[in-house]
């Protein structure tokens, strides 16, 4: 019941729909802000407060023996005055040990109330907003709108800099409700209805009221509140709202307007000495105070509810001074002015804290001791000497709208100006994303019926007035930059309310109720995901590392006591499995891949064979010149340049490179993309390696060229949808720029598409030989040299970096009867590979294989072999190509695991690699990781490495047919993608009975003991050391 909307905050809520209707429709600016607009309609006026102060403590705070002086003096000071009931209020702190007090001494505080200090209050609401939007664009736009500073907006949204923090939010919200009234009524045009026509006449009537500064603009608002509280119109916004409520955008920002609302809902009930609305507002932001681990409030706001809800029964004299509103401070003689105590008391502190003050007075204890003592006196003073001077007009007509700065004319341009400048940005980013059409079934009202608000979110079926397009409802994403929430996150920020009230709920019951869990008992974090979370950074953990390190040293130990007790060990069916987790031949030992160094591979078809890498192209009379560019290659090479803003900028950069190769000879240039399909392609392994684990991808979505780059470029290029969105972005300019292009030149686009086999020409021509499924830019760069060739093209350029390319190069086009060079290096150090003169320099059968080599042996899909590098296994592959026939073609293992045992050393190949492994075992002269894999590992290692293979040597027809990876038995789906299978076979820790040990003490004789019940004799690893064992096996 706490938690769901009374009576009192529905009508708050209707006054500020009445406040943001006239604004909208004011264009003389008569029409004041919040807080001024609220003085001129409320009809609260209690009499001024007095106040006064004490003489100070010259104690800590939230010492013990501090509060209990403090209660037991005013305590005194009541009794004195003939007071039955003595108030205190205190920051959360405070407020929790004065609550211990009470609860201790029951008999002696039984008249003590305690009160949490509402301005505390304000100040965690307001961190818990900053909380709930942190990097969600709402910085942004108040800095770039040029309204707050970077550094006061920190501040704000931290929930210190109190009023500039209020006036902030105040701006927000009135800018978001405009756009959400303008949204409003474009979808009940589309609807055919206009059910607030009565609420402009009302509006057009309040607006009259303040132009002629009438007497009766509270009667008119008053009407007004009722025409927005219409019952047809009201039902209209909960459709309204019910129908968006799938769009998380929509959801996310509707929040916070929901969540200004409490916090405006909290100062009204101050300003205008609403109790009921002061626990209502403060019930409504218990949740997100609990959610949002402000954990003293999570354990004591309960408390402090119940009391005062109870406080009728338990103190009726308190309660109804409270429901007349005497819980707050009033200083001057205006309207809705009133303060929390708390903030009254930080007011007259103040007056001493401020320069000639207690700040810098002296260091000096008896002198700074004197001071305390008159601090009180000499605040009263101060204020009485001011107002003496006529510094404060307490007596000026709190009716006169120019009493407050707001209401000035300056003032409320100021105001007007803001208002219109959020709304512009709020707009500009397109803050709801919500797209309003017409469907059949809502074109007439009697197919709108009322809809119960307090259930409409949880149980009400949406299916007949959601969009159709519902499949396609866009992800949550920061304004400003564009970043998009992982699904994590925004699960967690949509449901933050709901969460918080659960949570709430079962402190209670736990602590309160059933008290099954003390109520000191530490309650535990959420840490709930918000925008804030996609930038937070992890660091790789070596512990994995270390324990495999000992799992090793321990198996060791565990064989030579095993072999020195008398069991039979059979070392060789031993190292038919691998004596770690992973296979360390192949992989690191947390379970990453084995890298290769690719580029060695250049060297030995170049170098090694006689052939000179030029820096220069030789030039060619007349030759008919296409350029190939790997366009994720040149996106990587471009980084984030620094005279570039924008994704426009990017993009402009990205194609003046391209099109400025362009020349007499150079008449055809592609431009081929990588295509992301998702968690099922091997590169997911690769590119998770590429990404390292320090750095939490951010997604940005470039839907407009206006989207501003990453601060970080790493964390934005290494995640795929970012690359693919890019892409897209990058390919649909290339063709909207090379229409410009003369007849005689053409520029071909493809894999940067959505889908996957569109390929793009300037020339707006069909290229059915193009149309390819490759995911790889590498295969495509091999795919359109080939075309290329076909087309009469004399001289191929192919602009890439990638060592595989330059294989399938060597594979594909060295017999062509066309000049192909490719072309890496930097621009100021270019290196040109003549294809065609290496192809013609390797042997055949090494051509045929080389990516067979490439993929077995290591590349950037496939582990290498520890302690064996590409040069090694190249002088085994020179004399042995045919051994691998088979990769990459489904061939036989046996002629690939005689290549591995060659490059092994084995003495007898033929044999394989598990007797390979027990030979080098037995001569004990090599570390356990150079051993060969196991025959297990091995054979998962050639279908990994077949897989690759297989779609490489596709490269030159348009739709590769390879099956799923899954299908391999070398891969298998993990949780963010697939991952590797290294072992069927069980490690040998857990696979050898050989090596099991006990625990017992005395009672090895017993069928429980481990080494009894396996048939083995107990070794000195055992609990009972083998000596004097009772073991019937060793007996």
């Amino acid at each position: 019941m706490w938690f769901k909307q009374s009576e009192e905050r529905k009508i708050t809520k209707l006054i500020n729909h009445a406040w943001l209707l006239t604004r909208m429709n004011d264009k003389e600016l008569r029409v004041p802000s919040w807080s001024t607009f609220n003085a001129v309609i409320s009809q609260v006026d209690p009499p001024i407060t007095t106040v006064g102060m004490l003489p100070i403590l010259q104690a800590p705070a939230d010492d013990i023996n501090t509060i209990v002086t403090v209660i037991n003096r005013f305590i005194s000071i009541n009794d004195k005055l003939g007071q039955k009931y003595t108030i205190l209020i205190g920051d959360q702190p405070l407020y929790s040990k004065a609550k211990e007090l009470v609860w201790a001494n029951p008999e002696v505080y039984k008249n003590v109330i305690i009160l949490l200090g509402d301005l505390h209050i304000l100040f965690n609401f307001l961190k818990v907003i900053g909380q709930h939007f942190e990097n969600a664009g709402l910085v942004d736009i108040w800095v770039e709108s040029g309204l707050f500073a970077e550094n006061s907006t920190d501040a704000m949204m931290s929930g210190k800099a109190y009023y500039r923090a209020v006036q902030g939010h105040i701006w927000a919200y009135e800018a978001l409700n405009r756009i959400w009234w303008v949204k409003f009524s474009e979808w009940l045009i589309a609807h055919n209805e206009n059910p607030k026509s009565r609420v402009l006449q009302q509006v057009t009537k309040v607006l009259d009221c303040f132009k002629r500064c009438r007497d009766d603009v509270c009667s008119a608002v008053s009407e007004l509140v009722i025409a927005v509280n219409d019952t047809e119109l009201q039902d209209r916004m909960k459709w309204f709202d019910c129908q968006f409520d799938a769009e998380p955008n929509y959801k996310y920002w509707t929040n916070y307007i929901d969540m200004v609302e409490i916090l405006l809902d909290f100062i009204r009930a101050n300003r205008d000495g609403n109790w009921k609305l002061h626990l209502d507002a403060f019930a409504a932001m218990l949740p997100w105070l609990t959610i949002y681990d402000h954990t003293n409030y999570a354990r004591w706001g309960p408390i402090y509810l119940a009391d005062m809800k109870g406080l009728a029964a338990a103190a009726p004299e308190i309660h109804a001074e409270f429901m007349a509103g005497n819980f707050e401070v009033k200083r001057s003689n205006k309207r809705f002015n009133q303060v929390p105590v708390d903030q009254a008391t930080e007011w007259m502190n103040r007056m001493c804290k401020i320069s000639n003050g207690i700040i810098g007075i002296t260091r000096n204890d008896p002198a700074r001791d004197r001071f305390c003592a008159t601090w009180s006196q000499r605040s009263h003073i101060s204020h009485d000497t001011k107002y003496l001077y006529g510094l404060f007009d307490d007596e000026q007509d709190n009716e006169a709208l120019s009493t407050r700065k707001d209401a000035t004319p300056s003032g409320s341009k100021h105001d007007a100006s803001a208002i219109n400048q959020l709304t512009e940005m709020f707009q500009r980013f397109d803050v709801f994303r919500i797209k309003i059409r017409r469907t059949a079934t809502q074109s007439n009202a009697s197919h709108l019926p009322a809809v119960d608000i307090d259930t409409a979110s949880t149980t009400a079926d949406y299916s007949e007035i959601q969009h159709k397009s519902d499949a396609h409802v866009s992800p949550l994403i920061s304004l400003a930059s564009n970043d998009v929430a992982s699904s994590a996150i925004q699960n967690d920020l949509l449901t933050a309310e709901q969460r918080g009230i659960a949570k709430v709920l079962v402190n209670v019951n736990e602590r309160l109720v059933d008290k099954s869990v003390s109520f000191f008992d530490p309650i535990k974090r959420n840490n709930s995901k918000t925008f804030a979370t996609l930038y937070n950074c992890t660091t790789v953990n070596k512990k994995y590392e270390k324990k495999i390190v000992k799992a090793d040293r321990r198996l060791i130990q565990q064989l030579l006591n095993a072999a020195q007790a008398g069991r039979n060990v059979e070392m060789e069916e031993i190292l038919k499995h691998e004596l770690s987790p992973v296979p360390l031949s192949l992989s690191k030992l947390n379970g990453e891949m084995n890298s290769v160094i690719k580029a060695d591979l250049l060297d030995l078809v170049t170098i090694d064979q006689g052939i000179e890498i030029s820096s220069t192209l030789p030039e060619t009379q007349g030759a008919k010149t296409c350029i190939l560019i790997d366009g994720h290659a040149l996106i990587q090479a471009l980084g984030k340049p620094s005279n570039c803003r924008t994704f426009d900028d990017y993009a402009n950069l990205f194609l003046k490179i391209v099109f400025r190769k362009f020349n007499g000879s150079v008449k055809r240039i592609d431009v081929v993309f990588d295509r992301y399909i998702g968690n099922e392609s091997i590169k997911t392994v690769t590119r998770g390696k590429r990404a390292g684990k320090t750095k939490r991808p951010i997604r940005k979505v470039i839907d407009i060229g206006t989207v501003p780059l990453p601060q970080v470029w790493a964390q934005f290029i290494m995640l795929d949808e970012n690359k693919a969105n890019l892409a897209l972005f990058l390919s649909q300019r290339i063709i909207e720029n090379g229409a410009n292009l003369e007849q005689m030149y053409e520029i071909i686009t493809a894999g940067g598409f959505e889908e996957p086999h569109i390929t793009k020409s300037s020339r707006e021509v069909n290229m059915p030989l193009l149309q390819a499924d490759h995911e790889e830019a590498d295969t495509r760069l091999i795919l359109h040299a080939v075309n290329a060739v076909a087309n009469g093209y004399t001289r191929i350029l192919v602009e890439c970096r990638d060592t595989d390319v330059i294989l399938m190069m060597i594979h594909f086009l060295g017999h062509l009867q066309a000049e192909i060079w490719m072309v890496s290096g930097t621009a100021k150090q270019r290196k040109y590979y003549p294809i065609s003169e290496i192809s013609r320099k390797l042997p055949k059968s090494v051509v045929d294989n080389i990516l067979g080599f490439h993929a077995l042996t290591g590349c950037d899909t496939t582990s290498s072999f520890t302690g064996h590098g590409k040069k090694t296994c190249w002088k085994v592959f020179l004399e042995h190509p045919q051994l691998l026939d088979g990769v990459g073609r489904d061939g036989p293992t046996a002629q690939s695991e005689e290549f591995v045992c060659r490059f092994y050393g084995a003495t007898n190949p033929l044999a394989g690699v598990d007797k390979a492994r027990h030979v080098m075992f037995q001569k004990g002269k090599k570390a356990v990781e150079m051993f060969p894999p196991t025959k297990d590992a091995l054979e998962l290692h050639l279908s990994r490495a077949n897989y690759q293979a297989k779609i490489w040597l596709q490269a030159n027809i348009p739709q590769i047919k390879i099956g799923s990876p899954l299908d391999t038995g070398g891969w298998k789906k993990g949780s963010d993608g697939i991952e590797i299978v290294w072992c069927h076979l069980p490690a040998v820790p857990n696979a050898c009975i050989e090596l099991v040990s006990c625990g017992c003490t005395t009672k090895c004789k017993m069928a429980s003991c481990k080494c009894n019940k396996s048939g083995q004799i107990c070794t000195p690893a055992c609990a009972c050391n083998a000596d004097n064992c009772r073991n019937p096996a060793g007996l």
